[in-house]
């Protein structure tokens, strides 16, 4: 026979001093159990009213004063008062209570107070982190050549390492001299003419641009095809070529892929390459023009003309690449911001003539790359080549063209034989300045770099990449290169190095029954606080009633929660960071989602170490950077990563597992509302549907819930999302979540 619990209560003050009392309460008083919002632990509280009478009312007004936080606590029994535990607690002030002076008796409701009281309230605290002396350690990194490339009088040049790249403001400079004094050379040549045909042929009028292959306008003249596009419809070609001393010229319609040769003549060297040779005197340029017989069919404005140059060099840290010795980087340079390269080398335009595409693709629909020039319909696109990822360059100066360069093998090779490394001398464990920071609470609390702390993040699971050994670093050790003096200050509080890698890895904690500070993945908690099978504690299906119906029995109503649901999930790092770095919005794709908020998750550091070491001014300089690094015996380096090694995306990325474009499909596809995502602009199925579907249930139990465990009833084992129990009747009302699809 099972007997009904007992309980007694005693006061505490702030010594911790204990007064026993016997408190008096009804059936409204009960126990709640709830998950904290956006977070996957447990809060308890005493519910109802709590009445001291008489000789308690007198221990209450002898032994606290008027301004002192009082504790309740609460003891149970199961064996009739041989045994107790402790069951619950709670705190209250004089002002919370309502006395009875006629009846002497004093009534009150206690508000939470339990494990979590003080860690909430702590977890804001501001500490200077490098003041607290976690264990230093040095971690190796490398300095990466980066191509650069700029277009006359822009105000931005485009920089790109091994498949990323990113923007980066510069000064403007507005002629060729300047560009080879701060050592670019010319990368691509275009030259646009607006070209008028006549008579029938007047519809393929038009802007056409010809790229040039070389940097010698003379063998392009007496040897190479000449190609004109329609930068506006790349269908249209005007193709011309020399033969025996003698010019000859195609015009080209490729539309519906032919190539139908609508005009076919001969004639003598175009007037406008005769003024390249004699000195490229744009000035006096005559007009372009091709007869066939006694008709003039084309002709040029000169005022019509225009040049786009591309120049590129390579911004590096070695004295040789490719066999020749580098260049020290120009006092004024481009950018001012250089200081952590100290070389550089120009790359000429036979290295990048295959790798820069002028492209007239344009689209009725909005893109991201603009409307067209002088237009307000018409908006450019990339090349139509599936197997290669294009970037867009020199975009100040695109017209009816576009400018897109992409990577080549060759362009990674040279990029990983000129890599510099470096050491950093000042990195700290991001376990140890945990674990640092809770020593300084003196709450008890601990957090070391085991599996009991945290399986995701310290063992290897085969749902996720091993996330390696994570450290970090005040930023100012990172943008000033080869220091001298560490940084001295690093302003840090416990919530924010929690929130940093709970956001970034899909992470929640807990504090266990040990006073350890657990980290783990969303997927352990939405299973049961399990990363294998989920363990039931508690089954509806198998508490019978005298009618010989189980507790499920028609309970079977339910509903969807869908109050907090997100249509869009945004992980944004602290600063700028490359291209790959910032990622992509993760979508839901789910009808019931469109309405939904968008949902932005701060990862409150810097991960993107090439970003930053080029582009310094864009990072802030009292935050720090997240590493992680492999371990080599006593050695440890920061990471390097490939992503879809051998299609048109590969990537090769320092520190890219810290990428958000790496983390949201690695650590993001679980535990989402629908089975759908776009995650990296690719649609991937959700591992773990969230539980949005809500039941409410009511049985008797004996003992508490096991909020860890799940509950089985006829829609299946639902998670606890938050229960009551009475003191009184122990009589359960709980809500139980289910997978929402």
């Amino acid at each position: 026979m099972q007997i009904s619990p007992i309980y007694k209560f005693e006061l505490e003050n702030q010594q911790g001093d204990t007064f026993a009392v016997k408190a008096i309460f009804n059936g409204d008083v009960s126990k709640g159990v709830s998950r904290q919002e956006g977070s996957y632990f447990y809060r308890t509280k005493l519910n109802g009213s709590i009445v001291l009478l008489k000789g308690d009312v007198r221990v209450l007004q002898k032994n606290f004063s008027f301004d002192e936080e009082i504790i309740l606590n609460c003891h149970i029994s199961y064996d009739r008062g041989r045994s107790w535990q402790p069951y619950a607690r709670g705190k209250f002030f004089y002002t919370d209570c309502y006395f009875n002076k006629d009846d002497y008796n004093v009534a009150f409701s206690v508000k939470e107070f339990d494990g979590y009281s003080q860690f909430l309230t702590d977890i804001d605290r501001e500490f200077n982190l490098i003041e607290f002396a976690p264990v230093i350690k040095r971690i190796n990194y490398d300095i990466r050549p980066c191509l650069q490339m700029y277009a006359l009088g822009e105000t931005s040049l485009q920089n790109f390492m091994a498949g990323n790249n990113w923007e980066q403001a510069c000064n403007t400079i507005d002629s060729g001299e300047q560009m080879e004094e701060l050592h670019f050379a010319i990368a691509a040549r275009i030259i646009t003419y607006n070209i008028k045909f006549l008579n029938e042929y007047e519809k393929y009028s038009g802007e056409y641009s010809f790229r040039i292959p070389t940097n010698r306008i003379d063998t392009i003249v007496f040897g190479s095809d000449v190609q004109f596009r329609n930068t506006q419809n790349n269908d249209y070609l005007l193709q011309g070529y020399m033969e025996g001393g003698v010019w000859y010229w195609m015009f080209i319609d490729q539309t519906n892929g032919n190539n139908d040769i609508i005009i076919e003549c001969s004639g003598g060297i175009p007037y406008m390459f005769q003024n390249w040779i004699e000195g490229e005197n744009y000035g006096d340029l005559k007009p372009f023009q091709v007869d066939v017989g006694n008709t003039g069919v084309i002709a040029a404005n000169a005022n019509e003309f225009s040049e786009t140059k591309l120049y590129a060099r390579w911004l590096l840290d070695v004295d040789t690449f490719q066999g020749n010795d580098t260049f020290d980087i120009p006092q004024e340079d481009i950018s001012s911001e250089n200081r952590n390269y100290s070389k550089c080398y120009p790359t000429d335009i036979n290295q990048l003539k295959d790798l820069i595409y002028l492209i007239g693709n344009n689209t009725k629909t909005p893109t991201q790359w603009g409307l067209l020039y002088n237009s307000q319909v018409d908006y450019y696109l990339p090349p139509d080549i599936e197997d290669k990822t294009f970037f867009a360059v020199g975009k100040q100066s695109w017209r009816a063209f576009s400018l897109w360069f992409t990577f080549s093998d060759e362009i990674f090779q040279l990029e990983e034989q000129a890599r510099a490394n470096r050491t950093l001398n000042d990195a700290y464990s991001f376990a140890d300045s945990i674990n640092v920071i809770l020593q300084k609470l003196g709450t008890g609390i601990t957090h070391e770099a085991t599996p009991e702390y945290s399986m995701v993040l310290y063992s290897s699971l085969s749902l996720f990449p091993n996330v390696g050994h994570l450290f970090l670093t005040q930023n100012t050790n990172i943008l000033h290169g080869e220091y001298t003096q560490p940084a001295q200050k690093l302003t840090i509080t416990l919530r924010k190095l929690l929130d940093t890698i709970c956001n970034a890895y899909n992470l929640g904690w807990y504090i266990d029954e040990q006073n350890r500070l657990r980290i783990e993945h969303v997927y352990y908690f939405r299973n049961g606080f399990s990363y294998s099978e989920p363990e039931v504690g508690f089954s509806l299906k198998e508490i019978f009633q005298r009618s010989g119906k189980d507790w499920a029995y028609c309970r079977n109503k339910y509903k969807y929660d869908l109050s907090n649901i997100s249509a869009q999930i945004v992980l944004k790092l602290q600063d700028k960071q490359s291209t790959i770095f910032e990622g992509y919005p993760i979508e839901i794709l789910a009808a019931y989602a469109k309405d939904g908020a968008i949902t932005t998750l701060s990862i409150e550091c810097d991960t993107d170490i090439d970003f930053a070491l080029v582009s310094p001014e864009d990072i802030n300089k009292d935050g720090f950077t997240l590493f992680s690094c492999d371990k080599n015996g006593d050695d440890y380096s920061v990471r390097y990563v490939t992503l879809n090694d051998g299609t048109k995306d590969k990537l090769v990325l320092q520190n890219g597992t810290l990428s958000i474009y790496f983390l949201a499909i690695n650590y993001h596809k679980f535990d989402k509302p629908s089975k759908k995502l776009l995650i990296n602009n690719q649609e991937v199925e959700t591992i773990g549907v969230s539980k949005n579907k809500t039941q409410e249930v009511s049985f008797p139990s004996l003992y508490d819930l096991d909020t860890t465990k799940l509950v089985t009833t006829d829609l299946g084992n639902g998670q606890i999302d938050s229960y009551t129990i009475s003191l009184d009747s122990r009589l359960v009302r709980a809500t139980l979540r289910y997978d929402t699809e």
